[in-house]
């Protein structure tokens, strides 16, 4: 999160994007993780959060793959590959939060 507001520049060339937008994915990225400790310091964590955070990692999935098809004329296979691990990443994180909250749920809820 960090690499991509301060190396934007530099990360810009590798990828093949605007250095502008990584630094902006940086800062969105910080929020979301601040957002995240916040929300996972409550006990018990409101299940609208958890529902909220599964939602939000999968659209974060198809935003990868969004913009990996939008700016495939611009990206590096380098980005291209970050654009995929981090949609894949993000995906994962989606579905290990999903069965995460099917086995903490009650039986019959």
């Amino acid at each position: 999160m960090v690499l991509l507001i301060v190396g934007a520049g530099a990360l810009g060339l590798w990828i093949g994007a605007p250095a502008v937008a990584l630094r902006l994915v940086g800062l969105a990225l910080i929020s979301w993780a601040a957002l995240l400790l916040w929300t996972g310091s409550g006990s018990p964590v409101p299940l609208l959060a958890v529902w909220t955070v599964i939602i939000l990692n999968a659209a974060g999935a198809l935003a990868c793959a969004l913009l990996a098809w939008g700016l495939r004329d611009t990206l590096t296979a380098f980005g291209t590959g970050f654009m995929v691990v981090n949609g894949v990443g993000a995906l994962l994180l989606a579905l290990g939060q999903y069965q995460g909250l099917q086995r903490s749920s009650p039986a019959g809820a």
